[in-house]
């Protein structure tokens, strides 16, 4: 089975190699057989038919010694067969079945016959021995034996197979040289269209043809299969155009459909910013609808109130004037609860004046300002606890500014008082003045290290009646605002929570005309 899987599996040249030289191999061995075989029956038979005539001529010679029973007379005729080398035995038996003589060849010696009749032939490995009867006047006188050794056949026979082999392998070298060489107008095509066919599999190359080299059936299927390449290759041609121009309207709708997109993205970014600035406008809008409600309500309250609170406030504080005048020598408890007193009178007065400018404030008479004067005299209005430090960093070759000094005044009190209120452990105030010479302006800043605000509260801080402090109505940062913008300025806030809150102040420096505003 595995020479059969082997002979299947084996390459076409060495199949038709095998049965060129298998079938012919064959036929000369067996030639050479019947040739050996035939020539050994030829030599058999020779060799029994020349041993027979030497037995019958011994025979005949040794009759008339053994009528007279001359033993020695047929001895001398037995010696005649040394003649022939290949006899190495010969025996007279007496019609009484004794030895009446007997003849043994060169080196070799006697020993009994094997029992034959006449005629009779006896054939092993190596000997032939035939018996013949000798007979004298129709009268049977006895028997004579002839041995005879087969190393003559044998080498003849040797010699005939080697001329027969020698003659078989020459005529099987000279097939197996012209097999080979003809079997190259079989093999060479086939090949040729093996490779090509492995070429055109392996590399996709369908330009390659396979050389036709006849018009027999290889040929016929070289010349088929160059016309399987051409359409195939045709075939591949067109496929090709068909997607070239496939992939020339892909690219091309993609470049629509991308050019599409970025127009739609362009319109819905155009969009989403419409949107969010009109919902600017919207928030922007509402909140300022919400700050002039509150205002016209503060404005209806404040007109009444301010007024009504006002004179009963001017009374008690003469009150507290009068009282520590007349009372100089009083005791401290006594000074101290009418300190107690004066100051909340202050804080009211103030909150009355926020209420009040809130709502109206008044238009600004520009003066040139100094900065580091105007801070100087509103820090001498506050009240500095000890746990909190004011660091200025306020260069002193800064042109003046062009405001109301009491309405900024009233705005940095505000700013000051707002960051000592949020350091209630204690912190540093941080006051900076700086010139923006493009802008014409001076930026001032005051930062606290207290709590922060979160986005939340920043979103509502300028808003009235808005606050995160324990006291208080939420007028102070409204104010503010209303006095910086007054006197043409802006007001920013920045906060982070745990870290602290800073505003930054920008009004006009002294080389711009004043452009307040109500």
């Amino acid at each position: 089975m595995n020479l059969l899987v082997r002979y299947r599996n084996a390459p076409i040249k060495h199949k038709l190699m095998l049965i060129g030289l298998l079938a012919p191999g064959l036929a000369l061995l067996t030639v050479g057989l019947i040739i050996t075989v035939k020539d050994i029956a030829e030599w058999r038979s020779r060799a029994i038919a020349d041993l027979t005539t030497y037995a019958e001529v011994v025979g005949t010679n040794a009759a008339p010694a053994m009528m007279f029973d001359d033993r020695r007379a047929a001895a001398d005729t037995l010696a005649a067969l040394a003649a022939q080398p290949d006899i190495v035995h010969a025996v007279i038996h007496d019609k009484d079945g004794v030895v009446f003589a007997t003849y043994d060849g060169p080196g070799h010696t006697s020993h009994p016959m094997p029992s034959l009749a006449p005629r009779e032939v006896h054939l092993d490995w190596g000997h032939l021995v035939i018996a013949q009867s000798i007979r004298f006047k129709g009268e049977t006188q006895g028997i004579i034996y002839v041995e005879s050794e087969l190393k003559r056949l044998y080498d003849g026979v040797i010699r005939s197979i080697g001329l027969v082999f020698l003659a078989t392998l020459g005529a099987f070298i000279l097939t197996a040289w012209l097999f080979t060489r003809l079997q190259r107008a079989i093999v060479g095509p086939i090949e040729n269209l093996a490779l090509v066919m492995q070429a055109v599999s392996d590399q996709q190359d369908y330009a390659v043809r396979v050389a036709v080299q006849g018009t027999d059936e290889v040929g016929v299927l070289a010349l088929t299969f160059n016309h399987m390449l051409e359409r195939i290759q045709q075939r591949d041609a067109e496929l090709a155009r068909h997607r070239d121009h496939l992939e020339t309207e892909v690219a091309q709708r993609t470049a629509d459909l991308r050019d599409v997109n970025r127009q739609l993205e362009q319109l819905n970014g155009a969009l989403e910013e419409k949107v969010a600035e009109r919902t600017r406008q919207l928030v922007d809008t509402q909140d300022e609808l919400v700050r002039k409600e509150k205002l016209a309500v503060l404005g209806q309250v404040a007109g009444s109130v301010g007024h009504e609170l006002r004179n009963p406030l001017g009374v008690m504080s003469n009150a507290v004037y009068f009282l520590q005048t007349v009372l100089s020598e009083a005791d401290p408890t006594t000074k101290e609860y009418l300190g107690i007193i004066k100051d909340e009178i202050v804080g009211a007065e103030r909150i009355v004046a926020d209420l009040l400018d809130s709502v109206r404030t008044k238009p600004p008479n520009p003066e040139k300002t100094g900065v580091n004067e105007l801070i100087t005299r509103t820090l001498h209005k506050c009240t500095v606890p000890d746990g909190v430090s004011v660091t200025l960093d306020i260069p002193d070759n800064l042109p003046p500014m062009l405001v109301d000094p009491l309405q900024i005044h009233q705005v940095f009190r505000n700013l000051i008082s707002n960051g000592i209120d949020a350091m209630a452990e204690g912190g540093t105030l941080e006051i900076r003045a700086s010139e923006d010479r493009q802008a014409k302006a001076i930026i001032v800043s005051v930062r606290d290290g207290g709590c922060g605000m979160t986005p939340e509260h920043l979103a509502k801080l300028f808003q009235p009646l808005y606050t995160t402090k324990a006291r208080g109505i939420g007028l102070g940062l409204v104010v503010v605002k209303n006095l910086i913008q007054a006197n043409g300025g802006t007001v920013a806030v920045q906060s982070e929570r745990d870290v602290g809150t800073t505003f930054t102040v920008t009004l006009p420096d002294a080389s711009q005309n004043p452009q307040p505003s109500a």
